[in-house]
């Protein structure tokens, strides 16, 4: 009776042990490229949110300061238009969505207008929550296979129909959800609704993820009016004459 029990006990300590090995040998070979990997898609989001061709340039990356407790990191850009110098702040935000963890990189100026946001890490719904992504091209089965160059995606870091619509809005104030049709570039009277309504259209059939990237947002932005109040320098105070 105990070899019955010994014996089928021992082969699955045996290939527990097994694969625990190998897990751990592989996690250690595989971890310098997800993080080679996750580094990348950083830089990408942060060229999309804050593109060059805004005039922003990168003084002060990745600051960290401590805000309610936790670590916060985020970037500090600046560009000059004749005498005045702005800044331009961006930041990593997330939420759980529909499936997991929805981590987006987002830029705002100093009135904390959106600038643009970029989703960064998603595991959503193909066809659904992941069309966060998904990028909008006019592109036909006839171009695609004989050269036409109608449609095509720009080179370089490029943001999603989804992504795209939130630049311009206003990050200070609550951020709506209109379900009018997903917004494109050339339907201007939506967009100029969206733009009135401070609000973005929602993916169809995963308004969660939609939710999801607000509540992000709207809660990175927080954070971030946290840290720039408490970095402000404090007002010289007057000295008395004697």
């Amino acid at each position: 009776m105990y070899r019955t029990i010994i014996k089928p006990t021992l082969i699955l300590v045996t290939i527990a042990f097994i694969a625990s090995f190998a897990l751990s040998h592989i996690n250690r070979i595989t971890k310098g490229k997800i993080e080679e990997r996750v580094r990348r898609s950083r830089e990408q989001a942060l060229l999309a949110v804050l593109p060059a061709t805004l005039g922003y340039v990168i003084t002060e990356k990745d600051k960290k300061v401590t805000v309610d407790g936790k670590d916060f990191f985020y970037t500090i850009a600046e560009k000059t238009e004749g005498d005045k110098k702005t800044r331009a702040y961006a930041f990593e935000c997330e939420k759980s969505g529909y499936s997991g963890v929805i981590r987006s990189m987002a830029a705002v100026d100093e009135t904390m207008k959106l600038i643009g946001i970029s989703v960064i890490q998603q595991s959503e719904t193909p066809g659904l929550g992941a069309r966060a992504k998904e990028i909008a091209t006019t592109d036909t089965f006839i171009s695609h296979f004989f050269g036409s160059s109608k449609g095509k995606v720009a080179a370089g870091p490029v943001r999603s129909w989804f992504e795209e619509q939130f630049t311009g809005l206003d990050g200070s104030k609550q951020i709506g959800i209109m379900k009018k049709g997903e917004w494109r570039a050339e339907n201007e009277s939506l967009r100029k609704e969206l733009m009135e309504k401070n609000s973005v259209s929602a993916i169809t059939g995963a308004t969660i993820t939609t939710r999801a990237v607000i509540a992000g947002l709207e809660n990175g932005i927080v954070q971030l009016r946290k840290v720039l109040e408490q970095e402000k320098p404090a007002p010289a105070q007057e000295v008395k004459a004697k």
